[in-house]
């Protein structure tokens, strides 16, 4: 069952989505309220976007990110692993899952 997911501190806090998909911003969303409905979830469409966000609400806004890798912008993309790197260097303390249809565990991992 999810008894061990339940015990971690997001399950009650602010999950950040990232990614640039609305159709995947809109199912996981749907997932996550519906295993944890007291989650708050927000949702931004690009890493710029994100980084914004935690600048302006502060690093400690959100327990739980949910990272794209693959993210095309109208400016210079961030990848996933540049935009945790720098939530990291803004002070951010989230849990933070890197998703990718491509096999990017090793640059999510090494960004924080």
């Amino acid at each position: 069952g999810n008894g061990a997911l339940h015990t971690h501190s997001w399950v009650q806090g602010k999950c950040l989505i990232v990614d640039d998909e609305g159709l995947v911003r809109m199912v996981v969303k749907r997932r996550l309220t519906k295993l944890f409905p007291n989650i708050q979830v927000l949702e931004v469409a690009s890493g710029e976007e994100a980084l914004d966000l935690i600048a302006h609400d502060g690093p400690n806004t959100f327990a739980l990110a949910i990272v794209d890798h693959y993210m095309p912008s109208v400016h210079r993309a961030l990848l996933g692993d540049e935009t945790i790197r720098q939530m990291r260097e803004l002070g951010c303390r989230a849990s933070i899952i890197g998703c990718s249809a491509n096999d990017v565990e090793r640059a999510h991992r090494a960004a924080g």
